[in-house]
């Protein structure tokens, strides 16, 4: 494969990996919102997320994360108080990525479920307390393949049909 070539494949998967990320979040407020109908539901709670990032460096072992199960996401972004920020506009945003900074600070990266806005912050000490509870999933969901951008996809059409057919 020519140089040309490889940048050229490097430059496509980084713009699938964009669309899906902003198809992911633009419409994590619904996802939230339908969040007991996907923990009742093994299919959808299983899709694999890869929209996220977590990195974290603990007793000297270095570890991360890029896939979690979306039941298991929404489930912490609905549950545990650490990864839960308030955002500018009024309104809640969750973390979806926190990397080591340096050994004294880390930084993270937050998205708006009602705004839709992504902040990033830097802050001092251990970023154990944010992701230890994505790590702990992890480790139950160590098997979870990468998904495609199709699954998730279909899971938002269905939720955007269920809340039409309910509203009305």
């Amino acid at each position: 494969m020519e140089m040309n070539e490889l940048t050229n494949n490097i430059l496509i998967v980084n713009n699938q990996i964009n669309e899906y990320n902003t198809l992911f979040f633009n419409h994590l407020p619904l996802l939230m919102e339908k969040r007991e109908q996907i923990f009742a539901n093994p299919i959808y709670f299983m899709i694999p997320i890869r929209a996220i990032l977590f990195y974290s460096r603990a007793c000297l072992v270095a570890g991360s994360i890029s896939c979690l199960p979306l039941g298991a996401l929404l489930r912490i972004w609905s549950q545990e108080p650490t990864v839960i920020k308030p955002c500018n506009c009024g309104g809640t945003a969750v973390v979806v990525k926190s990397v080591l900074a340096s050994l004294s600070s880390y930084t993270f990266t937050t998205v708006c479920l009602q705004c839709h806005k992504t902040s990033k912050e830097k802050e001092n000490g251990s970023s154990s307390h944010i992701t230890a509870p994505f790590f702990a999933a992890h480790r139950t969901y160590k098997e979870l393949a990468l998904s495609s951008s199709d699954e998730i996809l279909h899971l938002i059409r269905e939720l955007n049909l269920l809340s039409t057919t309910i509203n009305h």
